[in-house]
């Protein structure tokens, strides 16, 4: 009787499609990413777009006047917690970038999934903070080219 029931578990367990593919888990990042990119592109959300078309300014003048600073100043480093130390701006754009579509990407995935109504609210809490840590290291780049340590958090 057990070895029946056991066999009719393997057979059930055959013809029952999967419910945890690891494709469908590596592909979902990429399909929000490229709808988060077309959204941007095309305004379909226009708060989303402006709001993220804003942080993509910040993080382009933060790059932008850290380069102005490396060239003006030979050791002024790159300080904050992700690339401490670093005068490569390739790399620095590489990194941040990462990170900032990685924010780009959990608050559109935030507001099109997310239905509380207090918790929806919260989408663009990452852009906010980060653009603004943006705006901040642009200024002080800008502002203060002679200093030794440039800040970004």
């Amino acid at each position: 009787m057990m070895l029946c029931l056991l066999c009719a578990t393997l057979v059930r367990g055959q013809d029952e499609p999967k419910l945890f593919s690891p494709s469908a888990l590596l592909s979902a990042p990429a399909k929000e990413a490229e709808h988060t990119f077309a959204d941007m592109v095309h305004f379909r959300d226009k708060t989303f777009a402006l709001a993220s078309w804003f942080y993509v300014g910040a993080y382009a003048a933060d790059m932008i006047t850290t380069q102005q600073t490396f060239n003006r100043c030979p050791v002024c480093v790159e300080g904050g917690s992700l690339a401490n130390g670093q005068r490569n701006v390739g790399k620095l754009s590489l990194e941040w970038g990462g990170v900032g579509t990685a924010n780009l990407v959990i608050a559109h995935a935030w507001k099109a999934h997310v239905h509380s109504r207090f918790l929806h609210a919260l989408w663009g809490t990452g852009l906010a903070y980060e653009g603004t840590n943006h705006v901040r290291a642009a200024y002080h780049n800008a502002g203060f080219s002679r200093s030794v340590v440039i800040t970004v958090n």
